[in-house]
């Protein structure tokens, strides 16, 4: 019976660290197909449509392309704030630390305006969550979570970081830059 307890535990890491993965996986396909503020009819379609191609891409591993898409869907409609996460996150996995971080910094500054805003929308606090960790900024992303889990307690947004901080961040390591 001993014996079984190490395979139990690694099991529910495993499953766990699943969990955040796919958490993540949906916050940043929900960043990429919803916008928060109408579009111009002329552009919305295509920008929308290019975010969903650039989902896409960043879920079979092909990020210069999901970067590309990322980058047209700006030029269409410079101010698809939600884009600009997956355009850093594509941008850190080609090693482009530099764009990424510009991107994460504009999202950032985006999200905490919407967020100041509307102060009762949890959505804009887990979306500073996600990229104040992608920015390296562990502590402030942890402390927001954990105020923000007083102040929205049943939001399932804020659910999707899971229980463990620790486990989060290591899901979007791969996905960050080191902090300025």
């Amino acid at each position: 019976m001993t014996s079984l307890k190490p395979a139990l535990v690694s099991g529910v890491r495993r499953r766990c660290y699943l969990v955040i993965r796919s958490a993540c996986m949906l916050v940043v396909v929900a960043i990429c197909v919803s916008c928060s503020r109408p579009m111009p009819p002329s552009t919305a379609p295509r920008s929308r449509q290019l975010a969903n191609e650039c989902s896409i891409a960043m879920s079979a591993g092909d990020f210069a392309r999901a970067q590309s898409l990322a980058a047209e869907a700006l030029e269409l409609e410079p101010e698809f704030t939600e884009i600009r996460v997956p355009y850093g996150m594509a941008s850190a996995q080609l090693g482009q630390t530099e764009k990424a971080r510009e991107a994460y910094e504009k999202a950032l500054s985006f999200f905490e305006g919407r967020s100041k805003a509307n102060p009762s929308d949890a959505y804009h606090v887990s979306q500073q969550i996600l990229i104040l960790g992608l920015l390296g900024r562990s502590a402030e992303a942890e402390a927001l979570l954990n105020r923000a889990r007083v102040d929205f307690p049943n939001d399932k947004n804020l659910q999707g970081f899971g229980g463990d901080f620790a486990e989060f961040e290591k899901v979007i390591r791969k996905w960050s830059v080191k902090p300025n």
